[in-house]
């Protein structure tokens, strides 16, 4: 399970799936653009041993520098 935590605490889940490029991760998309902000991303999954084992981690996007085109969002893509 992977979700994605605003800085007001509104969580979203996001539809995670295995990177087919590395067995060891798990990708999740953002369907929409970010607005600048504080984000945590919060993930829990399955081990190879059967034990549940999760974490998280913090980004931060920040507002364009004024001339400049917009942001990407989390896919890269303004």
């Amino acid at each position: 399970a992977v979700a994605l935590v605003d800085g007001a605490g509104r969580r979203t889940a996001l539809a995670a799936a295995a990177d087919p490029r590395d067995v060891n991760a798990v990708v999740a998309a953002v369907d929409a653009p970010l607005a600048p902000g504080a984000y945590r991303v919060v993930w829990r999954a399955v081990s190879a041993d059967g034990h549940a084992v999760g974490g998280s981690y913090v980004f931060t996007l920040a507002p364009p520098a004024n001339g400049t085109p917009d942001a990407p969002n989390a896919t890269g893509v303004p």
